[in-house]
């Protein structure tokens, strides 16, 4: 998991940020330029969810599962 955050910081989709409460906490912020790129990838991830989501739908046994997370 240490390198996802990395990764995304040395591309400018995230800033660290400090732990008021805890100096050894460390957050990541999305940027404004994590924001854009996020909004933009939006679209095809909603629909890629809901195919997965109608596909496991079809199933008998995880349909009533499905409904309950559409709800």
């Amino acid at each position: 998991m240490s390198r996802l955050p990395s990764r995304l910081e040395s591309s400018g989709l995230t800033r660290r940020g400090l732990c008021p409460g805890d100096r050894r906490g460390v957050y990541s912020v999305i940027t404004d330029q994590g924001r854009d790129l996020h909004s933009q990838a939006r679209p095809t991830y909603d629909g890629a969810l809901r195919a997965a989501l109608d596909a496991a739908a079809a199933d008998g046994h995880l349909g009533p599962l499905v409904a309950s997370l559409r709800s």
